[in-house]
């Protein structure tokens, strides 16, 4: 299961796919959150440098990601409701996942705009940001690792020949 590490402290989000008749339309959950994922997260990107980690630019777009991950994720979660609460439903993992991960890097870091202050330093943010970021990311990727192989799908993030990452310069 994946953990969400912030500084000295870590969390497993944790969820049991489900069996019998409802087990079908988690899979069906699990398939929507994992398209999200793995079509939203390359768009985020990886910094090829230290400069990039801390460039607005980077910082803004990848922000932008999860604001549009969570407007997407909304609506999934309402489709597929739990009404166990003994059980560690996915839908309840992935309202953690906001809850827990994206909404507080969000609330801490702000909103991204388009509009930036005018000075030599209006393009660096904290470098502390990158790092939250750096770990919000990681959190998700190992989120959509997690979920192909729980649902037996084809770990797409993982699955990039060498020669083709090496090709598009993505880096690990």
């Amino acid at each position: 299961m994946p953990v969400f590490q912030k500084d000295d402290v870590a969390i497993e989000l944790r969820w049991q796919p489900l069996d019998g008749e409802d087990a079908s339309l988690e899979r069906q959950c699990a398939w929507e959150v994992l398209v999200e994922l793995t079509t939203r997260l390359p768009a985020i990107g990886r910094p090829t440098s230290t400069s990039d980690a801390t460039s607005r630019a980077w910082t803004d777009a990848a922000s932008s990601a999860l604001v549009g991950l969570v407007r997407e994720l909304r609506p999934i979660m309402r489709r597929y409701p739990t009404d166990d609460a003994e059980t560690a439903h996915l839908g309840a993992f992935l309202l953690q996942i906001v809850t827990l991960v994206i909404n507080p890097y969000l609330d801490r870091w702000g909103m991204p705009t388009r509009e930036h202050p005018a000075g030599p330093d209006a393009l660096a943010p904290d470098p502390a940001m990158a790092a939250d970021l750096g770990a919000v990311i990681s959190f998700l990727r190992a989120s959509a690792t997690a979920l192909a192989s729980a649902y037996r799908f084809p770990d797409v993030l993982a699955d990039v020949p060498e020669s083709l990452a090496a090709a598009w310069q993505i880096h690990a």
